[in-house]
């Protein structure tokens, strides 16, 4: 299939590398604003709606900054050219649900939430999903990371939120297979943070079957999780304790089952690409369907809600 390839930044360009590994899939062209992005022997431009209009792909690929990504997406439902976009949906929840109302007119629209893909966080879906522990009665998320970037990142009102806490709000809907019922959530920035924005998040959420979740997020620490996050579930038989990718499951049986995969080795856009081109072809809906996402966007939009309200949001269930 022919793919339109729409932002060359530092994701973009992983992005890049692994299209051009697959026999399926024919890059036609490169859109980016930046002209020393070129790639020999690529078609670029810096237009992407006279991109998707000359060359008309099969499907775009968009990479570009949050900011861009509702324009982008735009210009591709405008020409009928299914899209495969980078989380956020968008920057607003506003221009995400208008999208939303795209899909639901027959447009077909993808987003990338990759860590579905890792093969540890599906292992640990898996495991869960056999139930050692018995039923969840809360969990505790820990993510760290001391994550010095000079791109557009350093500019966002909340860059850990939209670019990381959305990930393990995904994984939080992924694990349990429960919606977020309620949220109460704060941002902060340290004093000594290179962010511009809210580094930091703290959150209490209530899932829809009344399991309590305490998350604790930051970009500018001297600790270092995984990618991941540190997971702890607890259980009525056990705990499940998950890591820097290291997963323990200690119950009555002294039960204990450690998994560790290098995040570098997971191949995740290839899973990812697999499962898009297959719903192209008239297959199986992708996991992380803008029908499916929109709710873990929804939660963000909720965390900003309550953090400008300084109130606890309760989540439509829509």
């Amino acid at each position: 299939m022919k793919v339109l390839h729409i932002g060359m930044g530092e994701w973009g360009i992983w992005w890049f590398h692994a299209l051009c590994d697959r026999s399926d899939i024919e890059i036609v062209g490169i859109v980016d604003l930046d002209e020393s992005k070129r790639v020999e022997g690529y078609p670029f431009y810096t237009d992407a709606a006279l991109a998707m209009q000359e060359l008309k792909p099969d499907f775009i690929l968009n990479a570009t900054p949050p900011a861009i990504h509702h324009q982008i997406n735009r210009w591709a439902v405008a020409q009928n050219i299914p899209i495969l976009c980078e989380k956020p949906i968008a920057e607003s929840y506003e221009d995400a649900l208008e999208l939303v109302e795209f899909a639901k007119q027959g447009h077909k629209i993808v987003i990338a939430e990759n860590y579905r893909y890792l093969a540890t966080n599906q292992y640990v879906k898996a495991v869960l999903d056999r139930g050692l522990i018995g039923k969840i009665s809360s969990i505790n998320i820990r993510f760290a990371k001391k994550h010095q970037m000079e791109n557009y990142h350093a500019q966002l009102e909340h860059p850990l939120l939209v670019d990381v806490t959305m990930h393990h709000f995904d994984l939080l809907r992924y694990f349990t297979g429960i919606e977020v019922e309620k949220i109460y959530a704060d941002f902060f920035i340290p004093g000594w943070s290179w962010y511009e924005g809210y580094s930091n998040v703290s959150a209490t959420i209530t899932m829809a079957d009344g399991v309590r979740v305490n998350y604790l997020g930051s970009l500018d620490s001297n600790h270092d999780t995984s990618w991941n996050g540190d997971w702890e579930f607890v259980g009525e038989l056990g705990t499940l304790s998950y890591h820097k990718d290291w997963l323990y499951v200690l119950n009555d049986n002294e039960f204990e089952k450690p998994w560790q995969l290098d995040e570098d080795a997971n191949d995740d856009k290839n899973l990812m690409l697999d499962d898009f081109l297959t719903y192209l072809r008239g297959g199986l809906v992708p996991a992380t369907h803008i029908f499916d996402n929109i709710k873990t966007f929804r939660v963000v939009h909720a965390a900003i809600q309550s953090f400008n309200s300084r109130k606890e949001v309760i989540i439509d269930a829509d």
